[in-house]
């Protein structure tokens, strides 16, 4: 029988590692707690349009430093699910919408969608996950955990293994929210494009305003240009952490006033204006190595907290990440395996 491992998180980091498993022969199961895999590669449908209200875009190192993301990339082209981001050079977008790269991704993958992982319990050199009412997920034991979540939620599901809870403890994820608003008529324009990754981080920590990018989703490729003008709005940084519980109806009144002392004209009333909160946005400082593997007790951890390197986006690192650790676990779980 091929060893089993469960990983926990359907994000990019989750999904490149349980590929590499599965395409190594070993049985894995997925389970994310959101409706859909991906994490911030989200789209939110509404009965005005789509939304990618997480990230926007993301990028492939510039100098090809990591050519196994390239390639994978370029992959990802040829089969449909992701295009040149047409504003900003040597970005992709998934096509049509962000979300559909991740759904390409566990498409072949067992996903269990809608599961809240609390806990991770070993017994008899086998792992069981469990939730909060501490019943046991998933069809028995596993031979090996992966913990593909940010890391603040990594920590607690990492108690079996206290030098990898050590390691995510000290890393400080930034929060994010987001703004996805429509108008019919007077929809903003900007004198200049304020545009930039998700939740860029600000050169002062006072920023003048809190509005960090924005962008139209009509002009996407494969989107639908006709109807409402669609807008997601994102706040900086400093903004969503000093405003992190604020009602999500005056963070829609914030961020609105933002974009209309921006706009040359002024706006009409939106027809749908929704906030999103991103408690876990964007990690300012990763740990340097490419993910966290305890093999004595073949528990593990990866994710954009990891592969620390200023050129290389959150998407990239936490492929990257996911990739590393599933190597980690081909090498250990056949030997582990015949040892039992």
């Amino acid at each position: 029988m091929s060893p089993r491992v469960a990983v926990v998180g359907a994000g990019i980091a989750g999904l490149a590692c349980g590929a590499r498993l599965r395409d190594a022969g070993l049985a894995v199961t997925l389970f994310d707690k959101g409706r859909q895999p991906g994490g911030r590669l989200a789209t939110r449908a509404t009965d005005v349009g789509t939304f990618d209200h997480g990230a926007a875009s993301f990028a492939v190192r510039a100098d090809g430093h990591d050519e196994g993301f390239g390639a994978e990339v370029a992959r990802w082209a040829a089969a449909g699910v992701v295009a040149p981001d047409p504003v900003l050079p040597g970005a992709w977008m998934g096509v049509p919408t962000m979300n559909a790269l991740p759904r390409a991704l566990a498409a072949t993958l067992d996903v269990r969608q809608g599961v809240r992982v609390a806990a991770i319990g070993r017994d008899g050199g086998r792992w069981h996950v469990l939730d909060a009412e501490r019943r046991v997920l998933g069809d028995g034991a596993f031979d090996a955990v992966v913990v593909a979540t940010p890391a603040e939620q990594a920590v607690p599901l990492l108690a079996g293994s206290p030098a990898l809870a050590q390691v995510l403890s000290g890393v400080h994820s930034e929060a994010c929210w987001a703004v996805m608003a429509a108008w019919n008529a007077g929809a903003p324009v900007l004198e200049r494009p304020l545009l930039g990754p998700l939740c860029h981080r600000p050169d002062s920590t006072a920023p003048l305003g809190p509005l960090a990018c924005v962008r139209l989703e009509n002009g996407k490729p494969s989107r639908d240009a006709s109807g409402a003008q669609r807008w997601v709005l994102t706040a900086t940084p400093y903004w969503s952490a000093h405003n992190l519980e604020l009602d999500a109806a005056e963070v829609v009144r914030h961020l609105l006033d933002d974009l209309a002392r921006r706009s040359v004209r002024a706006l009409g009333t939106p027809v749908h204006a929704v906030a999103h909160r991103w408690r876990y946005a964007e990690v300012p400082q990763p740990v340097a190595a490419p993910c966290g593997w305890d093999a004595e007790r073949a528990l593990g951890a990866c994710g954009d907290a990891w592969c620390a390197d200023p050129g290389a986006s959150s998407v990239e690192r936490a492929w990257r990440s996911g990739r590393a650790l599933a190597q980690c676990v081909v090498a250990a779980l056949p030997a582990d395996a015949r040892r039992r």
